[in-house]
């Protein structure tokens, strides 16, 4: 039994360093947007040709939901799907009307061999579109029709997309619902291979769900950007602003929905609080958290980042608040539980030179400091991969 559990270990991480290792080269993120991208354009019309329907409520299985936990009419809405990332409370969200659900950045995934393709979006909510881990534009696109629903139009006919089957990937901002596609008779749609997903998930404050990005992107999450150069192709945002190990959010603690580890499957947790905490009793808190997410989660392997420093680098505050986090993983003890430096790192993420680039003036960075958190992320957590199998 011995032996098979470490090599199930053994597998467990290999898989996960091998996946990452492959992404350092070749990851949507950092990829080339397509040179040729076709057409993504919206209006109130939709294709009457295109008449076979992908609609969630009857056809849940042909895609790769990724992200958080399916539902499917929290607006009261039968038709619409949205998947939950983070508990909010009694009250709040941006999933139904005040039942406390909410959602960050979400993804949807499908194979098809059709080029041209209508999406209904409800309420001009518009996602951001890949075509075989290639963006047509990083930008959000702007919804060009005035229906409910309007109609967002893929034409891949004269684009650079390959002939024949392509992964098409559909990133969801701030909670927009999904109302499936419509393609020609002639064509079909299915879920993509599931062997090559990566379920990886953010404990997080509002660093980590995007505030700081132009408009609240959280598409450009620090998280995100780190899941992609992972090559993880889900991320889940487990999030709320204001929140950390100690830190009364207007919800909560990080240890009071917890429960939220439980909302998705979970390959590998990265935890990164801190910044709105004081290091007096921050050991003990951030060992309680750590407690009971291993008791939610055996077995998968989690990554404790440092804390994030401010618009001049790392104060004394954040200094001490690293070192309590750190000191908590040590006396945890779990061989599958890794500490990174963030402030303490050897070259520190910021510093005095580059903080003012990086950071809005608050400690959210901005859109360049999100990527700069994203890579920095990417090389700690395959760093704790390879310790574990060193």
């Amino acid at each position: 039994m011995t032996v098979e559990l470490k090599a199930s270990r053994y597998a467990r991480y290999r898989r996960l360093l091998d996946i990452a290792e492959r992404a350092e080269a070749n990851n949507m993120w950092d990829n080339p947007v397509m040179t040729t991208p076709g057409t993504w354009a919206g209006d109130g019309t939709a294709n009457a040709t295109l008449t076979k329907q992908y609609r969630p409520a009857t056809r849940l299985t042909d895609y790769s939901l990724l992200g958080g936990k399916p539902a499917m009419g929290l607006d009261g809405d039968a038709n619409a799907l949205t998947l939950q990332q983070v508990t909010l409370g009694a009250t709040g969200g941006n999933l139904g009307s005040n039942v406390g659900k909410q959602s960050y950045a979400t993804v949807v995934e499908f194979m098809t061999d059709a080029k041209i393709i209508d999406f209904p979006m409800f309420y001009g909510q518009v996602p951001r579109i890949l075509v075989n881990d290639q963006y047509l534009s990083k930008s959000l696109p702007t919804n060009g029709g005035a229906g409910n629903p309007t109609y967002m139009h893929l034409d891949l006919t004269s684009s650079s997309a390959k002939p024949g089957n392509n992964r098409i990937r559909l990133e969801i901002n701030n909670g927009a619902q999904f109302y499936g596609f419509n393609i020609g008779a002639a064509f079909s749609a299915w879920q993509p291979p599931q062997d090559d997903i990566v379920r990886g998930a953010f404990f997080v404050d509002s660093i980590g769900v995007g505030v700081g990005t132009a408009g609240s992107l959280y598409l450009n999450a620090f998280s995100q950007i780190a899941a992609k150069r992972l090559g993880w192709r889900s991320c889940q945002q487990i999030g709320i602003g204001g929140t950390g190990y100690q830190a009364p959010s207007t919800y909560w603690k990080f240890i009071d929905h917890i429960s939220d580890l439980s909302l998705a499957s979970i390959d590998i947790l990265v935890v990164a609080g801190g910044v709105n905490d004081g290091s007096s009793g921050e050991q003990a808190a951030v060992l309680a958290f750590l407690q009971a997410a291993r008791a939610l989660l055996p077995n998968v392997p989690i990554v404790v980042l440092g804390s994030f420093g401010g618009s001049t680098g790392p104060s004394a505050t954040v200094l001490a608040v690293e070192a309590a986090i750190s000191a908590a993983v040590t006396q945890l003890a779990d061989p599958d539980c890794f500490f990174q430096p963030v402030s303490t790192a050897t070259s520190p993420w910021l510093n005095t030179a580059n903080a003012a680039g990086y950071i809005n003036g608050t400690p959210h960075p901005n859109e360049a400091g999100h990527d700069h958190y994203g890579y920095r992320t990417a090389i700690a957590v395959r760093t704790a991969l390879q310790s574990a199998l060193a």
